[in-house]
């Protein structure tokens, strides 16, 4: 009689997580920044210089022929209210140690008090050399506490496409 394969069993809690998977890598999707000097979102910019940014998440299982993972994909929008428009898109990859299954709810747990804070330096950093190049003053992205960062849902594979553009080339 042949034997039953167990199914995995679950993690629980993020601190669980936390020691079953392993940073693989940091893949920059999009870093791009652009004078804008025509309306943006149907308004016109601020002449008094109002900050405005956007922010998104995307999590989704990797699988490959020798591992299991999670990847947290987040994209800023930011726009200094003066003409300048600055996008960093980073993906954080952590492979699974075990074969284990994660719910939903641990992994938005720790897209949001982990992955983030792994990918916040590089979205920090490409903003700042966007700015450079482009020979505007750099906008200072705040400090982010544990916990700061809140996120009500994440997105539908097809939201991601949506939002992210990745299937979009320019020309």
């Amino acid at each position: 009689m042949p034997r039953e394969v167990e199914a995995p069993s679950p993690v629980t809690d993020i601190l669980e997580l936390v020691q079953l998977v392993e940073l693989e890598d940091v893949i920059v999707r999009e870093e791009r920044g652009r004078r804008v000097f025509a309306e943006l979102d149907g308004a016109e910019i601020d002449k008094e210089g109002e900050v405005r940014s956007t922010n998104a998440l995307g999590i989704s299982d990797l699988e490959a022929e020798d591992a299991l993972g999670i990847a947290f994909r987040y994209r800023t929008v930011f726009n200094d209210g003066h003409g300048s428009e600055f996008v960093a898109d980073m993906e954080a990859h952590y492979r699974l140690l075990e074969p284990r299954s994660v719910s939903d709810e641990v992994k938005q747990e720790f897209a949001t008090r982990v992955a983030f804070m792994t990918v916040y330096p590089y979205l920090r950093s490409s903003i700042q050399g966007s700015a450079t190049r482009l020979g505007v003053k750099a906008p200072i992205l705040g400090m982010v506490r544990q916990g700061d960062m809140a996120i009500s849902g994440t997105l539908e594979e097809s939201q991601v496409k949506e939002m992210f553009r990745d299937d979009e080339p320019e020309l």
